[in-house]
C-alpha cells in the first residue's frame, strides 16, 4: 500500500477508535473485516499506531494543535507505526515540518500530565503508591504489550526455538518483497519499511530492485 493510502487509513481509524463507542480492540477488528484486502504490513501499521495514539493521547494532542489539518490525521501522523522515511513520503512539506519541530521535543521539556498520559486522579494514586518508582511505571504503561511466548523444554531448547522465530520472521519478509517483485510492483517504499527491521547480515540477501521498478 502507498504511504499516502496507508496514512488515510491510519487516520481513519484513529477517528473511530476515539469515539470511545466501543473497545478499541473491537473497532480494531472491525475494521479488519470491513477491510479485508489489507496485507499483515498493512495490518500492523494501522492497530498499532491506533493503540499508540490512545497511549499517548494526552501528547499527541497538546503536539497536535500545532500542526494543520484534520486533527486524526495529524494524531496519526505522530503515532505512525512505521520507519519515518516511509511516513514522510506521505507528508507535506509542511507536515514534514511540523513533524520534525515535534521530534525535536525532548522528555524533560514536557509537563508532567504529557510524559505519563494519565488522568490526574490516576497519577495522583500511583505516585502515593509507588512513589520515586511512579516515572520508570508510567514509560512502561506507554511502551506495546510485550508478547510471551513459553517453550517446553522437554520438547525444544529455548535458543533454538528463538532462532527458528527468527528465521521464520525474515523468510515472510523476504516472501512478501519476492512476491510484490515478480508482480512487477516492488518499490523502493517496500524495502525501505523492512530495512529497519533486519539486520546488516539479513539485508544483503534482500531480491534487488530492477531499475524499470524503482518508484
Amino acid at each position: 500500500m502507498h504511504p499516502k493510502a496507508l496514512l488515510d487509513a491510519c487516520a481513519e481509524l484513529v477517528k473511530l477508535t476515539l469515539q470511545f463507542q466501543h473497545p478499541a480492540d473491537a473497532v480494531v477488528s472491525r475494521y479488519f473485516r470491513d477491510h479485508r484486502n489489507l496485507g499483515p504490513r498493512e495490518r500492523a501499521t494501522l492497530a498499532e499506531t491506533a493503540y499508540t495514539v490512545l497511549r499517548k493521547k494526552t501528547l499527541f494532542e497538546a503536539m497536535a494543535r500545532s500542526g494543520s489539518g484534520p486533527k486524526e490525521r495529524r494524531l496519526a501522523i505522530l503515532g505512525f507505526h512505521a520507519p519515518r522515511n516511509f511516513l514522510q513520503a506521505a507528508l507535506s512539506d509542511q507536515e514534514i515540518k511540523w513533524l520534525q519541530q515535534c521530534d525535536a521535543i525532548q522528555p524533560e521539556e514536557l509537563m508532567a500530565q504529557h510524559r505519563h498520559n494519565l488522568p490526574q486522579w490516576m497519577a495522583d494514586a500511583l505516585q502515593a503508591q509507588v512513589g520515586d518508582q511512579f516515572e520508570a511505571l508510567a514509560a512502561s504503561m506507554l511502551e506495546p504489550a510485550p508478547l510471551d511466548l513459553r517453550v517446553n523444554t522437554l520438547n525444544a531448547k529455548r535458543d533454538a526455538v528463538q532462532k527458528d522465530l527468527a528465521q521464520a520472521r525474515y523468510n515472510l519478509l523476504v516472501g512478501q518483497l519476492q512476491l510484490r517483485q515478480a508482480a512487477g510492483n516492488l518499490s523502493m517504499q517496500d524495502v525501505h519499511s523492512i530495512n529497519a527491521v533486519l539486520s546488516p547480515a539479513q539485508l544483503e540477501t534482500l531480491p534487488s530492485i530492477p531499475s524499470s521498478q524503482k518508484k
